[in-house]
């Protein structure tokens, strides 16, 4: 099932991120709101979590970083360079080669 990431407001006010997993991401802000989280902003998409499946099923390592995290890398200039890097991994061993 895929994972989503969440920004919210908890009861008290205060800013949290959450990551949910559901069927779809209309479940998933269903499960934040029944928790009483409000202000809900979906943070990935669906294509984010099967990116995370195909590095698991490749490497036989899912890395796991935290809500905090990840968002941090989403919204980084350089995300887009390092996935660029990750998928095509010809160009990322050259590299190491050359290193």
């Amino acid at each position: 099932m895929p994972t989503y990431l969440w920004s919210a407001k908890n009861s008290d006010g205060q800013a949290v991120l959450e990551r949910v997993t559901a069927a779809n991401a209309a479940e998933a802000k269903a499960q934040l709101t029944a928790r009483g989280l409000t202000d809900l902003e979906l943070k990935t998409e669906d294509i984010h979590d099967a990116v995370a499946q195909l590095v698991h099923n490749e490497t036989g390592n899912q890395p796991q970083p935290t809500p905090q995290q990840q968002l941090r890398y989403m919204e980084s200039k350089w995300a887009p360079v390092w996935d660029a890097l990750w998928q095509s991994k010809g160009l990322l061993c050259l590299s190491a080669a050359l290193l």
